[in-house]
């Protein structure tokens, strides 16, 4: 009964975002009480449909130790083309100065914004200020705290250029 809903649920919410014209994106992250079978089963269920559905993607967190439906690809180049629905299965490890300079990039680019390689320099060290990195890498868990210095950043950039216009 459970996976039953839970797989209507999932063609449900399929419709509604085909509807809509968009892709839905759901993030699973495992909860820190005891799993039992039935949250079990219901995920399971959603998982297996949504990854055959056209506008739903799934991201899974902290299930490494659950089984899931579908294939395991190492990089999403494995994933493409024709094939069995799966997951790209990644361990967050960390990141590098690197990746925030580039995630800054590409931010900027989307937003139509014109940043330099000294202003993408200044905006890194912005978000990497205080934080202690080891042999070049940060931990996982400093993300948050570079995403909310970055995510404040670029809301007073947008908001100054709204108010330019």
């Amino acid at each position: 009964m459970q996976a039953d809903r839970s797989r209507r649920l999932a063609a449900r919410l399929n419709e509604i975002a085909a509807v809509s014209g968009v892709r839905l994106w759901l993030f699973f992250d495992h909860p820190t009480v005891v799993f039992g079978d039935e949250p079990r089963w219901a995920l399971t269920a959603f998982v297996d449909q949504a990854l055959r559905l056209d506008h739903l993607r799934v991201v899974l967190a902290g299930f490494e130790a659950m089984q899931m439906p579908g294939a395991q690809f190492e990089t999403r180049f494995d994933a493409d083309g024709d094939g069995p629905p799966g997951f790209v299965v990644e361990y967050l490890t960390g990141f590098r100065r690197e990746d925030v300079t580039a995630l800054i990039s590409r931010a900027a680019g989307e937003l139509e914004l014109n940043l330099d390689q000294a202003a993408l320099a200044a905006w890194t060290e912005q978000a990497l200020e205080g934080l202690q990195d080891v042999n070049g890498r940060y931990e996982s868990w400093m993300g948050a705290q570079v995403s909310d210095r970055l995510r404040q950043r670029l809301i007073e950039v947008i908001s100054q250029a709204e108010g330019d216009q």
